[in-house]
Parts: structure tokens; sequence; C-alpha cells
């Protein structure tokens, strides 16, 4: 499953003037320095059995402690049961995102977590996830990337910042989750470019956050509301479509010194935008359409 990409992949990453070898494992065999001087490991969860070593392991969960601080884990297609957990700054790279999927061995338990700061995971499909608190992928660090993914039958959460500040979630997919991003306790962090929709209550939640940005996402078709704030100060929501969610588009609830402008707002079953006990929040320049039976107003506002 991974001599077709791995070619094109280690020649944009890796230095070398001889002439590279087409097939996936030679090229891993032979080249593990990255530009950035950073170690490789590899993980695949069906090669043959000679193909394994202290750097081509089975289990994403060996990658990681096996890799260096700085170093990089590379995960070929397949399904992985396991519920890693990352204690070490790194790059965690899928080879698909459509492809590679983390399906959680365990109950009460997040599928994936990160438990400190510098941390960038890419191109997974992360599902399954049950519990009270846990999430697809829990981050409890700071300056985390999470980019090009897919978090699908997550209870409660896809992704969960908590806490967690300077972090960024981007083009990303979540679906199905009772809520699709979660972010608690966690400052100026920013959410771009995802889709969110058709989770089970919220597209996007925040509580007790302040300092971030929510731009360029769609959160649509949720079981509640699109966007939710709680107890926030101090965000900036730009240019989303929020739309055919079963109450609000955008709420916010005791949340002061928001920014909500050029968001296309529309089909909600409720209000537009509602803001309950928010006070110096500036909404300007936003597209409202056919929001429910109050669509007249658009913009509730009962303080």
């Amino acid at each position: 499953m991974k001599n077709k990409i791995i070619g094109i992949i280690i020649c944009t990453l890796l230095i070398s003037t001889a002439t590279i070898p087409v097939t996936g494992h030679v090229i891993k065999n032979k080249i593990s320095i990255s530009l950035f001087g950073n170690e490789f490991v590899y993980v695949d969860d069906d090669a043959d059995s000679s193909w394994y070593n202290e750097t081509h392991v089975k289990t994403i969960q060996e990658g990681i402690n096996n890799v260096s601080t700085g170093g990089t884990v590379f995960v070929y297609n397949g399904t992985y049961y396991e519920n890693p957990v990352i204690s070490k700054s790194l790059d965690l790279i899928g080879e698909s995102k459509e492809n590679t999927i983390v399906n959680s061995s365990h109950i009460l338990s997040n599928v994936i977590m990160i438990n400190t700061n510098w941390v960038n995971v890419s191109k997974f499909t992360i599902e399954n996830c049950f519990g009270i608190e846990e999430a697809g992928i829990k981050v409890g660090a700071d300056h985390c990337q999470i980019k090009e993914m897919i978090f699908r039958d997550n209870i409660p959460y896809g992704l969960s910042l908590n806490p967690s500040d300077y972090t960024t979630i981007s083009d990303s997919t979540f679906s199905n989750n009772r809520i699709g991003i979660y972010m608690k306790f966690s400052d100026h962090n920013t959410i771009s470019g995802n889709i969110a929709s058709g989770n089970g209550q919220y597209g996007i939640a925040c509580a007790y956050s302040n300092h971030n940005d929510i731009l360029n996402n769609k959160a649509s078709s949720n079981g509640v509301m699109g966007i939710s704030t709680n107890k926030c100060s101090y965000f900036t929501i730009f240019n989303n479509t929020v739309a055919s969610n079963d109450q609000k588009g955008i709420y916010t609830l005791d949340s002061n010194n928001m920014n909500a402008f050029e968001n296309d707002i529309y089909d909600n079953n409720d209000y537009g935008i509602e803001c309950v006990n928010s006070n110096n929040n500036i909404i300007y320049h936003n597209d409202f359409s056919n929001n429910g039976q109050n669509a007249k107003d658009n913009i509730y506002n009962p303080n």
C-alpha cells in the first residue's frame, strides 16, 4: 500500500544527490534525514516481517516512542486500533487522510492525546472515541498544529483544546461527533478553513477562552448551533458560513468584545445570531437570510 506514494514524499522532504529509487521500501531504508536534520520513523500495520526494525515499526505508539524529539513519524495507510499518547515534540503525518485511520481501542480514552508543546498532526481519520470529556484528539499543550484531518463518530468531542494556547486547527472535516471542535481555557488559537457539519450538538463550541480567531469555516446542519461561545472574550468570527443549524447560527453567552463580520448566515431554525448577557460586541457586514421564525430580526440581543 506504500510503494506508489513514498517516492514523491521523500523527494520533497529529503536531501540526496544520488538517483532516488522508485520503490518505497528502498528509499526508506537508505534515507532518513530531512532537510532540517530530523529523524524519520515509519509505521505500517501489515508490512512483511523482514521490514520491521527500530525505525520501521508496526504501531503509531512505537513510532512515537522510537523517534527523536523534533523528528517525524510517517504512518502508512491502514486502520490502527490504538490510543497513542504524544509526549515529545514531533510531526505525525499520515499517508492520506481518507485511508490512514486511527480507531480508538478503548472506551473512556482519547484516540490521540497530545500533552507536550510543538506537536503537528496531519492527514489522518480519527474515529470512534467514546467518553465523558474525551476527544478524537485532545490537545493539552501549546503551539500545536492540527490540519488536513477527518474527525468522525467521536463522543463527545471530535477535537478538544483543553487547555491549549497558540494552536492552529485548519482544513479539517468534523462530522457525526457530538461536538466537532471544543475549546476550553484556551487562548490565542486559530480555527480556520474547517467544515464542522452534521454534528449532534455544536459545530464549534468555546468556553472560558479569549483572543481566538474563527475564520473561513463552514458550520452547518448541526443539531443545536453552528458556533457557540460561553464566557469568552475578544473573539474574531470572520467569513464563516453558518447555515441550516437546528437552533441558532451563532450564539454568545456571557461573551464580551466579540467581533463578528462578513459571515454568511442562513436557513438556521432560530436567530441567525443571538447574544445573551454579552456586551461590547461588534456585529456588522454579515449576510442573513431565511433564519427561521425570527428571520425578520436575524440578530437578537435581549440585554
